[in-house]
């Protein structure tokens, strides 16, 4: 075997050996890369996902505190038209109505 065929076959065996090894690498390392990317849009998504939450969760306290003042308050306004609905009572059944006028 002659030199140039020697440099010759290993060309012929050598190119397509590294072409190989470089379309396996290339074959393995895109789809992790793109698996990294979509992990960290993930991350990003979670990210303002979390701020998202935690100002609904601020605005559901605020909002809870104001329906909790308007429970009491109905109450109070409860208890007022029941004391007075109890006088109404009393004046329809009283003998003399207009005796609560004249105090």
């Amino acid at each position: 075997m002659s030199e140039i065929e020697f440099v010759g076959l290993f060309f012929l065996v050598v190119i397509p050996v590294i072409a190989s090894i470089i379309a396996l690498v290339k074959t393995f390392t895109t789809p992790m890369i793109e698996l990294n990317t979509t992990m960290v849009e993930l991350k990003e998504s979670i990210k303002s996902l979390h701020s998202d939450m935690s100002r609904q969760d601020q605005r559901l306290d605020i909002h809870g505190d104001r329906i909790d003042s308007l429970e009491h308050a109905v109450t109070e306004h409860g208890v007022r038209i029941s004391h007075l609905e109890g006088k109404v009572r009393e004046w329809l059944n009283a003998e003399d109505p207009m005796r609560f006028w004249r105090r």
